[in-house]
């Protein structure tokens, strides 16, 4: 079987999380919306410690999304995005990360094409393989598409 097991929590379920993954080694795992940390508070403890273990499973894959709903809605930036974006990029790198709009939950703090402007600007960084990884190479081997 090549089940995908999409995990949608926050950062208080991450530890939990870590635990259910190590029994199910065989299994392949998608991290939605980058364990929904808090960033509305600016809050990057205890999330980047538990991220960085949580990519040290080779199964597990993480999506660059639902990160504005985390935020205050009315009163995010894009800097408060791109410093939780960069612990994820630095803990799951490109072949473990893909782009996710979490679209139409995330109408409620950001447009669709804000997002993918915010995370081009991001991507950046990347060569053009990598980009391409997150773009969408990474969905197509985590979802055997």
């Amino acid at each position: 079987m090549n089940l995908v097991y999409d995990i949608l929590i926050y950062e208080r379920q991450l530890a939990p999380s870590i635990e259910f993954v190590d029994r199910h080694p065989d299994l392949v795992f998608v991290l939605d919306h980058v364990a929904k940390p808090r960033i509305r508070d600016d809050a990057m403890e205890p999330w980047t410690e538990l991220m960085r273990k949580m990519a040290e499973r080779p199964n597990v894959y993480c999506k660059l999304s639902g990160m504005a709903t985390e935020a205050d809605w009315a009163n995010w930036t894009e800097e408060q995005l791109i410093r939780f974006a960069e612990v994820a990029l630095e803990a799951f790198g490109p072949n473990r990360m893909m782009f996710g709009s979490d679209w139409p939950v995330a109408k409620l703090a950001i447009d669709y094409q804000r997002w993918v402007s915010i995370v081009a600007e991001f991507l950046a960084q990347l060569s053009d393989d990598e980009q391409s990884a997150v773009w969408g190479g990474t969905a197509t081997r985590a979802y055997n598409l």
